[in-house]
């Protein structure tokens, strides 16, 4: 919570909040906080802990389907482990949503291998032109309960402000990568003909 620097003035969602223990400690700092949680009985739990808290409202909903504010938010979340890769294709696939930024606790090795900017995946170069994503804290798996069977990290995602690319030019641009991925060991003259998606010179 403390990473996510929230202020009085920020909408918060919060995925798979379960029980609240990160619940209560965002209602102390940001103004609305939006808590999702899928399970029936961690949700009927949610409301009583929070009733009549107008800072938070608990959604009964699939973090993966749960439709995302139209205003500005932030999101956190600890994430199931199974599902994080979904869920952050959910969070940054469309650059022209409202996210300003996102705390996930995920699985050390997803972290560095989202963070990472060389060797990088298409899925994260994807993302590159509208999002910075760090590696943050290392939490080891002694801290939760019950422990997982491996270590987990802050992944930290921040809007890039300006954009390197226009929302607009998303798809564009993805096509582009596609098409140089196939053809990953030529020079890029080889690997891009003249059918190729052609991107504006400025970018």
């Amino acid at each position: 919570v403390a990473a996510a620097c929230l202020d009085a003035g920020d909408l918060v969602l919060e995925l798979g909040a379960g029980s609240g223990r990160l619940t209560e400690h965002l209602r102390a700092v940001a103004g609305q906080v939006v808590a999702v949680e899928r399970d029936p009985r961690l949700a009927a739990g949610l409301r009583r802990r929070f009733a009549g808290d107008s800072r938070v409202r608990v959604v009964e909903a699939d973090l993966l389907a749960v439709v995302a504010p139209a205003d500005a938010h932030r999101v956190v979340a600890n994430l199931p482990f199974g599902v994080s890769t979904a869920a952050l294709r959910r969070l940054l696939d469309d650059p022209g949503s409202r996210l300003v930024s996102a705390e996930l606790i995920v699985q050390l090795g997803l972290a560095r291998k989202r963070a990472a900017l060389r060797p990088c995946t298409m899925l994260s170069l994807g993302w590159l032109p509208w999002w910075r994503l760090e590696l943050g804290r290392v939490l080891p798996a002694s801290g939760f309960e019950p422990p997982p069977a491996v270590d987990a990290a802050l992944l930290c995602v921040r809007r890039r402000q300006p954009a390197l690319l226009q929302p607009g030019r998303a798809a564009a641009y993805r096509m582009l990568l596609r098409r140089a991925f196939r053809h990953a060991d030529a020079p890029v003259r080889r690997s891009l003909d003249r059918k190729s998606t052609r991107l504006n010179s400025s970018h």
